[in-house]
């Protein structure tokens, strides 16, 4: 499903069926084998995937990936956000990060590419009708 803002929401059948999880990052599945082609794929920028861990997420290049977990507290307004990288981050943000909450995030990702708070990867794979796996589309082709 291709939306309007540059993006594709992908559904992807789990190993056992469509009532489980992709895994893309299990060497040797379909899911990953997707991941890797679609990474490759001169009209994506990058993809963005609900991981096996749960408050994951991963967005990805081929130079890199960054690992965002969502650590919620009590209230929605509470959650903290706390991010890895792994090679080049497909998102610009600085380093690693201990849980950070939103003021925090808008600190780190003001002067970004993509000043999207990395929260929005939970809010946006916390809808039924999202994607398994995203695709943002480059304007650069």
């Amino acid at each position: 499903m291709v939306s309007g803002n540059s993006m594709a929401n992908i559904y992807v059948q789990g190993a056992a069926g469509w009532h489980e999880w992709p895994d893309f990052d299990a060497r040797g599945r379909k899911a990953a084998a997707l991941k890797a082609r679609l990474i490759e794929h001169s009209a994506i920028e990058h993809v963005i995937y609900r991981a096996h861990e749960p408050g994951t997420f991963v967005a990805c290049e081929s130079g890199g990936a960054l690992r965002l977990r969502l650590e919620a507290g009590q209230a929605s307004c509470e959650s903290r956000i706390s991010w890895t990288s792994e090679g080049k981050n497909p998102l610009g943000y600085s380093g690693s990060s201990s849980p950070a909450d939103r003021e925090e995030i808008a600190r780190v990702t003001a002067d970004s590419e993509y000043r999207m708070p990395p929260g929005r990867s939970h809010n946006f794979f916390g809808s039924r009708r999202a994607g398994d796996l995203v695709g943002v589309c480059t304007t650069r082709v």
